[in-house]
């Protein structure tokens, strides 16, 4: 081959992958943007829905929540078998293919959408005579629930044109959507709480309204991007391609239920054993860490496709590298967003919830250190959906969501635990079942030492938060003593914390290979 074609061939490829850098960099921009949103929306609404339906009714519809999303276990995972099947499809650009995918799975998601909102219509008088929700409730609770099995079904079909889209490279697309969908939720709610009595009635319709929103933009946007063959067709449906589907989304689905029962269940048992008032004061633990966890996920979830594009181009050579430092980098940003919250969180939830609210201060510490010690675990498990198996971290979520719900029931019902003994329960059992086996698991299938990883991913990163916050402290007493307003000593001690942080994380913590990550 001539020197001028190989440099056309070089041109071309530099153009391609320059393309997929802007691309990716707009996807991951949107998705923190979107994250943000979310959070904004999230903090607005718990005071507004406390304020205008109260603790006990609001209750409720946490509690409403929290049941139905123990059944999101129905999409069995299937998520990462679509993104993959429609990502080889698209990039071979084979139409037909794309449309026997997007049948196939229209019919098993839409399917077991329908059956899911069936489950929520038929369960609604246990729902009811379960929490002894009041006479005077009934008809709202009702309504709101069946709003809620509506959205069932468009949440399990849209997830079909939302691998499209992602399959397509446009994950922007996605969360712009997203993003305005839950600011029309928000709007409607409030135009609903204004005009009508506030109720549970309101609080369903604007769900409902926005999250069909969502769901025709979604549909719309998947047409535009790959045209007619993304819509459902019977004779599209290739019922041989069922094994394969479920085979991939398994052990993902068996992670994720685990993962959601070990969030959800503490908080309905909470509001089953201690009280629905409970249940709303728990609530913003859960919400905050919640977010917590979604803001990890940026970290790990891009690294599926990194590990497998190592493992077929380098033989894996660099996963090993991959597993500590990008652990490293989750532990340290986990650990900044500890900080933060340590030295604010008081001041946030007083401005967000009221004085009624601070004592939960604590509990929501608690609560999220328990999630990022989770999350650092899924930087392996990422990697390993690309390249090798995930069953450790699957048997970790199993006996974490087992062990979580038997610590939660026998505490509030036989040890009379609060929510404070509540929350150090389920986060003791989170460090203790993800820290030392995850590790040690993936040492062996990724080749890092494990006595070196466990040094480099929590013990540095921990006693870099010790160090901060005993500065912070310290700075603290000394400027109480010269009577500055506590508006300057927070700014001040948070700019030196962060300061010191970053120079301690950089010089000190990561190591010489996660670096070199950023420096090139």
């Amino acid at each position: 081959m001539s020197p001028s074609g190989t440099k056309c061939r070089n041109i071309k490829h530099n153009y391609s992958m320059s393309n997929l850098k802007k691309q990716f960099i707009k996807n991951a921009c949107s998705g923190w943007l979107a994250q943000l949103s979310a959070a904004i929306v999230g903090f607005i609404m718990l005071p507004y829905n406390l304020h205008y339906l109260g603790k006990e009714v609001y209750g409720i519809s946490v509690l409403a929540v929290s049941a139905i999303a123990m059944l999101d276990f129905l999409s069995l995972g299937m998520g990462p078998a679509l993104l993959r099947f429609f990502s080889q499809s698209i990039a071979k650009n084979d139409k037909e293919e794309i449309g026997v995918i997007s049948s196939t799975s229209q019919l098993i998601l839409g399917g077991l959408g329908l059956l899911g909102g069936v489950i929520i219509l038929i369960g609604i008088p246990w729902f009811l005579r379960f929490y002894e929700i009041a006479s005077e409730h009934h008809h709202e609770t009702a309504i709101l629930l069946i709003c809620l099995a509506a959205t069932f079904f468009q949440k399990f079909h849209t997830m079909v044109f939302s691998y499209i889209i992602t399959a397509s490279h446009r994950f922007d697309l996605i969360n712009f959507n997203g993003i305005f969908s839950s600011w029309l939720r928000m709007g409607l709610l409030v135009l609903f709480y204004k005009i009508f009595t506030p109720s549970l009635i309101g609080l369903g319709l604007a769900t409902i309204l926005a999250n069909t929103f969502n769901y025709f933009v979604t549909i719309g946007v998947s047409f535009l991007l790959q045209g007619i063959c993304v819509c459902f067709s019977l004779r599209n449906v290739v019922f041989s391609r069922f094994p394969s589907l479920f085979v991939l989304s398994f052990w993902t689905m068996l992670n994720n239920f685990c993962f959601v029962v070990s969030i959800q269940v503490p908080l309905m048992i909470i509001g089953k054993t201690l009280s629905k008032d409970m249940a709303a004061y728990f609530t913003p633990a859960i919400l905050i860490t919640t977010y917590f966890s979604s803001i990890l996920g940026q970290i790990s979830v891009p690294l599926t496709s990194i590990a497998t594009h190592d493992f077929h181009k380098n033989q894996g050579k660099k996963l090993h590298i991959l597993a500590v430092s990008m652990g490293q980098v989750s532990s340290c940003f986990g650990h900044a967003c500890i900080c933060f919250l340590i030295i604010f969180i008081k001041d946030i939830v007083f401005l967000w919830l009221g004085d009624g609210f601070i004592w939960t201060s604590s509990i929501i510490i608690v609560m999220a250190i328990g999630m990022l010690y989770t999350k650092i675990q899924f930087v392996n498990y990422s990697l390993a959906l690309g390249v090798t198996t995930v069953i450790p971290i699957v048997c970790v979520s199993i006996f974490t969501a087992f062990i979580v719900s038997i610590v939660t029931w026998f505490g509030t019902v036989n040890m009379e635990w609060g929510l404070w003994y509540v929350s150090i329960g389920v986060t003791l059992t989170r460090i203790l079942c993800y820290t030392f086996y995850p590790s040690w698991a993936y040492s062996k299938l990724f080749s890092y030492k494990f006595l070196y990883y466990l040094i480099q991913v929590y013990v540095k990163p921990l006693s870099t938060c010790f160090i901060v916050l005993i500065l912070f402290i310290a700075i603290q007493y000394f400027v109480v003593l010269q009577h500055v307003p506590r508006i300057y000593i927070a700014v001040l001690g948070s700019i030196l914390a962060i300061t010191l942080y970053c120079f301690i994380t950089w010089f000190w913590v990561l190591a010489k290979e996660t670096k070199s990550l950023f420096l090139k």
